[in-house]
């Protein structure tokens, strides 16, 4: 009995030993600085579509990307730790506001819509959703629940 207990630890020693060199030859053949093999991305979320409809801003893992409308490579627009979502191109192209738990809550962003710095547009405790601009850019309608129980509409003038 004592020869076949130490036959079935060498047989099983034998085999982590195996397992551990493979995964090691396993290791040491993959290029860590290789750049990613490319494949269609999956979970993205509110996208919206610029008003030439050459492009689309969606949101995916918690940024905004931008994309030709006729498909091709994303690029990110965003890099935050916090949810960056509901996209809306300015009437002109120019500009993306989008909501963003940045500070603790939702508040309104914008973005130059080829990227750049953010700007804060709202600044208050209660969440602030965007929801679309004035036909003349000059305006963003946002709803929120700041000085209700439930939401309301509200306008923000950027240009004051």
């Amino acid at each position: 009995m004592k020869h076949l207990f130490r036959f079935r630890c060498g047989v099983w020693g034998l085999c982590a030993l195996l397992l551990s060199v493979s995964l090691q030859v396993g290791y040491a053949q993959k290029d860590l600085l290789a750049p990613p093999e490319d494949k269609p991305a999956r979970g993205m979320s509110y996208p919206a579509l610029s008003p030439d409809g050459k492009a689309i801003c969606f949101t995916y893992l918690g940024d905004l990307w931008r994309v030709p409308s006729e498909g091709g490579t994303a690029t990110r627009l965003t890099v935050h730790e916090g949810l960056d979502t509901l996209a809306r191109w300015s009437p002109d192209g120019k500009w993306i506001a989008f909501s963003s738990m940045r500070n603790g809550n939702m508040d309104v962003f914008l973005i130059p819509s080829q990227g750049g710095s953010t700007r804060q547009v709202t600044f208050h405790s209660a969440n602030d959703w965007v929801n679309d601009w004035s036909p003349d850019g000059t305006k963003l309608l946002f709803y929120s629940n700041r000085d209700t129980h439930a939401f309301a509409l509200y306008s923000i003038d950027l240009k004051t």
